[in-house]
């Protein structure tokens, strides 16, 4: 499974990308999170994530699949979704909330590629299956759910898990003895305690007492690589010292531009 950071940042987007990084990935100023999984499957399409795509050589008439994990702005914006949609010729098949779809009925997307997810409601495409989980996250909406999405290839498992803080309790027991090869994990906060946010966002400490929990559930394994992402620009330092500070306690870092094979 390959899996390309399209954005890695939260919504305090700094001025820096209409300027000096307009053109080029930087580690130490982030886009709007968006993933690409294997050049086909993409989750989350924010104000950054089609030129993200052209930054990163991307072919976004390739993708197939676009899963939405909530309605907020730098994860969801429609026209951009339709702009993709126009883009692949009218294939890319979208799955999200009742609400998304709502939203991308109004701005032309057609109906029939348009699929209300529920819980443990597993999509599968030609290389991948997809299963989407409660996230802790009020969207727009208060009635609208949110979710994390779990990825399955050839026996390997990826957990992608932003936004949101800690872990549902329904999600975490579905996940029991899941054996992930990889949570990548929300980790808007930095290494502290007490920010207001953390109600709806992770800061590391919060991921320290969860990745004791989850590893005797048995959803994380010794192997299991962490790796963070949705880091806010205002809450951490800068890259070099957020990695420094996260391999204290075993993580990976996530930048724009980054690639992982799991």
């Amino acid at each position: 499974m390959k899996l390309y950071f399209l954005g890695t940042g939260a919504a305090d987007f700094g001025e820096e990308l209409n300027t000096r990084y307009q053109d080029r990935f930087s580690r130490d100023i982030r886009r709007s999170s968006a993933l690409l999984v294997n050049d086909r499957l993409l989750i989350d399409c924010g104000p950054h994530t089609l030129h993200a795509l052209e930054i990163a050589g991307k072919d976004a008439a390739a993708i197939r699949q676009l899963f939405i994990t909530h309605t907020h702005d730098d994860h969801f914006r429609p026209a951009d979704i339709a702009a993709l949609d126009r883009t692949t010729g009218g294939r890319l098949q979208v799955y999200g909330s009742s609400e998304a779809v709502e939203v991308l009925q109004a701005v032309g997307v057609q109906r029939e590629r348009l699929h209300p997810v529920c819980f443990g409601g597993a999509e599968k495409s030609d290389e991948v299956c997809v299963t989407p989980l409660y996230s802790n996250h009020l969207a727009s909406r208060p009635e609208e759910r949110t979710y994390h999405y779990l990825l399955e290839q050839d026996g390997r498992r990826v957990l992608y898990a932003t936004d949101g803080a800690w872990i549902c309790n329904r999600t975490g027991k579905y996940l029991a003895q899941a054996a992930l090869d990889m949570w990548i994990v929300d980790c808007t906060v930095g290494d502290y305690t007490g920010d207001l946010r953390s109600f709806e966002h992770n800061s590391m400490p919060m991921i320290r007492m969860m990745e004791s929990g989850l590893r005797t559930r048995g959803t994380l394994t010794p192997d299991t690589r962490i790796v963070l992402t949705h880091l806010a620009r205002t809450l951490h330092p800068g890259y070099a010292e957020t990695v420094q500070i996260a391999a204290g306690y075993g993580y990976s870092v996530a930048y724009d531009g980054a690639e992982f094979i799991v």
